[in-house]
């Protein structure tokens, strides 16, 4: 595991800490370099997660998670939107593509000649 020499000790009290280093070793696991200012830069954008309903961690870790390399909150917003969108199709009966495809997969006959 690649050591950084990025500094977490001065980001906001919002922000855990274990969040911020997990945030690092993804860039780095990435490939992707991270410089101090791109560091803080991104922390900045973190504490505005309220923006998005989430907490600087929260959104910190969505991050990681969706493997993005940077916390941009225009992605979380439209992220959000695309998968706010999906539960209500889904709680209306509107099957999502991946439904349609399980659904012709499970009642495919194509074996039965």
């Amino acid at each position: 595991m690649k050591k950084s020499k990025i500094d977490i000790s001065g980001i906001d009290l919002e922000i855990e800490p274990e969040a911020a280093q997990d945030y690092v070793q993804h860039r780095i696991n990435k490939g992707k370099p991270l410089t101090q200012r791109a560091f803080n830069n991104a922390m900045k954008t973190a504490l505005r997660a309220h923006e998005v309903g989430m907490t600087p961690t929260e959104l910190i870790d969505w991050t990681i998670e969706k493997g993005w390399d940077g916390i941009n909150l225009n992605y979380a917003k439209s992220a959000l939107m695309r998968e706010q969108q999906a539960i209500i199709e889904c709680h209306n009966g509107v099957p999502t593509t991946k439904q349609l495809r399980l659904k012709d997969e499970l009642m495919d006959a194509s074996w039965d000649n």
